[in-house]
């Protein structure tokens, strides 16, 4: 199931008719409240958090050395996209095999694979 405001408003009860103008507006005015109503954000603090990643810690960027004698060691990694796993436990994991993780992808970047 999506984030989006049908899978959203079924969660939550809410009923209203999609893909009208008023109706989504009206909706997403319920959900709102509901999410200020239990999590105690108001408004501005929302509106911060509308900005945020939906899960930060999935998105966040790591770099951290690679164990030295790992069976890895002198490889980097960069880690993009959506993963299975958080992206910090992949992170830890690549380091222990040796890896150097890298926030970004750099100039001296050598291999891209994209799985």
């Amino acid at each position: 199931m999506g984030n989006g405001l049908g899978n959203i408003c079924a969660v939550l009860g809410i009923r209203f008719k999609p893909h009208d103008a008023i109706e989504d507006a009206k909706a997403a005015g319920q959900v709102l409240l509901r999410a200020m109503t239990q999590t105690g954000l108001d408004l501005d603090g929302w509106l911060s958090r509308a900005e945020q990643p939906i899960d930060p810690a999935a998105t966040s960027k790591f770099a951290m050395e690679g164990n030295p004698d790992g069976s890895l060691a002198g490889k980097e990694v960069v880690f993009t996209g959506t993963l299975t796993i958080p992206r910090r436990q992949a992170a830890n994991l690549a380091a222990k095999a040796g890896c150097d993780v890298a926030a970004v992808v750099k100039k001296t970047t050598k291999h891209t694979f994209i799985i």
